[in-house]
């Protein structure tokens, strides 16, 4: 325990307030961004390889978007009063379980890759102290006589800082060990990122991704880097000091800016921690709380059994899952994205024949045709249509019959908007090839019916 303690910084309660505050902001705007679509999403769109079926209120809930506001709205409260640290345990407490109701609603709708890192922190966060600098509540407390804490930082304290760092390096070494045990050393020497950067970049900010396709010494070079950082950066979490963690923190931005850049994931929930664990906040208070600067580390500071085992608890089930290859979202994950590699880019064009657009058309009743593209996005359905022509498209035993119930909630709600009966949805494809030569795309086919859900 001596030794895990030595690893964490020694941070003052008026040092954690100050975080607490701006960590709260950060995931009051996480929260918000990350909102659920207010569409009506009946249980025939739920996904249930994450939620059992037996989870009837979970579903129940889902079903009902405008509850499902009402439950982020809770959540970012229960964060502002977190964040100015009123009634801060109970608080935090309420906001934790609201979250994690809120985080199984959502794996009814899709993954949480982009979140349950962020969850699993915050329950890491459970053992904290956080109100007693820097809060309302040690306000009203001096108003009522409650005398001022005494001047030590406590190592105790800054397993907030540090946690962050422990939870974002084992997922980034989830990550990397998937690449490694699915493709082995050809994740790198066949320039992987190359393949992933193509099938990211119509979804890019720029289009370095496919310069690099064409450069295969780049290619193998980030493939390289970023296998190596991502196996690494958890290493950052036993360095005690800001200025030696700082190869960790640049080779970690420029994984996150490269995710950006490259594959346009801006994933705000990742960035928190990474900025949470890395900035050096303790020091930056006291440029500005210059009355901190005579304070004096406690002597000892002993962690409770409740850090330990969080700590232990986040460990095991990287662990675990990595181990195993298993996913039991939103507490584990192997982080299995974009570990696949191929061995040429012949087999890479067999398997991945095009970038491809979805557009969707109805027919009425009455035989007519209508381009129905924006509306299936404006009453989001086009996602669940798309996923229920892949099923069939990649030979699903069952696809047709188990996809009937999507097909015809999704039918109602067309009908309903257009105010006339549905008796047919139509997928179309836009689908272009990649020249690995000139870094250009060509077109194969634009708005091709390929499938055609009949509807009686």
């Amino acid at each position: 325990m001596r030794w895990l303690a030595s690893r964490i910084p020694a941070v003052s309660a008026t040092e954690l307030g100050v975080y607490r505050l701006l960590f709260g902001l950060a995931l009051i705007w996480t929260i918000y961004d990350m909102r659920l679509p207010t569409q009506a999403f009946p249980h025939e769109f739920h996904l249930r390889s994450h939620v059992p079926e037996s989870w009837t209120w979970i579903h129940d809930l889902a079903a009902q978007p405008e509850r499902v506001v009402g439950l982020e709205y809770i959540a970012i409260t229960l964060a502002a009063l977190f964040a100015i640290g009123l009634a801060t345990r109970l608080s935090y407490t309420a906001l934790v379980l609201v979250l994690t109701v809120w985080t199984f609603v959502r794996l009814t709708h899709t993954a949480v890759h982009n979140w349950s890192a962020m969850f699993v922190t915050l329950w890491a966060f459970l053992p904290v102290r956080w109100g007693d600098g820097f809060s309302v509540d040690r306000l009203i407390g001096s108003l009522f006589g409650r005398p001022p804490l005494d001047n030590l930082r406590r190592r105790s304290y800054g397993y907030a800082l540090w946690v962050p760092g422990l939870v974002f390096g084992t997922a980034m070494a989830g990550a990397g060990s998937a690449k490694v045990v699915q493709g082995g050393l050809a994740w790198i020497t066949n320039g992987t990122v190359k393949y992933h950067f193509v099938t990211d970049a119509a979804k890019a900010p720029s289009d370095w991704g496919l310069v690099v396709a064409t450069q295969p010494t780049a290619a193998v070079l980030l493939s390289g880097a970023a296998v190596a950082t991502e196996l690494t950066v958890v290493l950052a979490v036993l360095v005690p000091s800001y200025l030696w963690r700082l190869p960790f923190a640049l080779s970690g931005l420029g994984l996150l800016i490269g995710f950006y850049i490259f594959q346009n994931e801006w994933w705000w929930a990742w960035w928190t921690l990474y900025l949470a664990f890395f900035i050096p906040w303790p020091q930056l208070v006291r440029l500005v709380a210059r009355y901190e600067a005579n304070a004096t580390n406690e002597a000892w500071s002993r962690l409770t059994w409740l850090h330990v085992s969080a700590v232990l608890a986040i460990c095991v089930l990287q662990i675990t899952a990595s181990t195993l290859r298993i996913e039991r979202a939103p507490f584990m994950s192997d982080y299995p994205m974009y570990s696949t590699t191929y061995t040429s880019i012949a087999e890479f064009q067999e398997q991945n024949p095009g970038q491809s657009t979805y557009h969707f058309s109805v027919r009425f009743a009455d035989g007519t045709q209508q381009s129905a593209s924006q509306v299936f996005e404006d009453l989001g359905l086009d996602e669940v249509v798309r996923d229920a022509f892949a099923d069939i498209r990649d030979g699903n035993q069952d696809a047709v019959e188990d996809t009937a119930p999507v097909i015809a909630s999704a039918a109602k709600q067309l009908a309903e908007h257009y105010g006339e009966p549905i008796s047919g949805i139509t997928v179309l494809l836009d689908e272009r090839g990649f020249n690995w030569e000139t870094g250009k795309y060509y077109w194969r086919q634009i708005r091709t019916p390929v499938y055609t859900f009949e509807l009686e």
